[in-house]
């Protein structure tokens, strides 16, 4: 009811609410005009921004395709990759090494930097063999290098988890005497 009063209003009294009048003709004219001038301003601009678009695009197709391309050539060949034999090699030190760092790491013992570092330079050695591999050098002293190199990492934390189980034993020892 409210609504029709408003509507009615409205309908009666339209030429006093249009007060002003447009030209709309003159108004498109006038956006015309001006998206012409600038077109003219900047002809290039249009074309740089696809170049800029596209070369966008090559560039990091090009970043993916070396990013992709560089994590498979950083992971080499492992001794599993040679033979049967040498994957049941490469096993049984993979095994015996995080078993003996789990208990060095449960051990919660106060160690010297330098041992994990020279397991970290052992290990970055590894990675270094485990290309050598993969780009083919002579695969037999490659292979013995790499089982030397677990060797090498097996001794350390041998001696390791000795130190720590006679620092347990000394412990031990000064606990009883108290």
């Amino acid at each position: 009811m409210i609504m029709d009063k408003l509507k009615d209003h409205i309908n009666s009294n339209r030429k006093e609410f249009d007060i002003y009048k447009t030209d709309t003709d003159s108004l498109w004219n006038s956006i015309s005009e001006e998206l012409e001038k600038r077109e003219k301003k900047s002809p290039w601009l249009g074309y740089l921004a696809r170049a800029a678009s596209i070369s966008l695009i090559v560039m990091v197709s090009i970043y993916l395709f070396l990013s992709i391309r560089s994590n498979n050539d950083v992971s080499g060949y492992a001794l599993h990759d040679v033979s049967e034999e040498m994957a049941e090699t490469e096993y049984f030190y993979t095994t015996l090494i995080e078993e003996k760092m789990s208990y060095i790491k449960a051990s919660n013992a106060d160690l010297d930097p330098l041992v994990f570092s020279d397991i970290a330079m052992l290990d970055s050695a590894y990675r270094d063999l485990k290309m050598d591999l993969k780009e083919g050098a002579d695969n037999e002293d490659v292979v013995m290098a790499m089982i030397e190199n677990y060797r090498l990492k097996l001794a350390i934390l041998e001696r390791i988890l000795d130190k720590i189980s006679k620092n347990e034993g000394d412990d031990k020892i000064e606990n009883s005497s108290i």
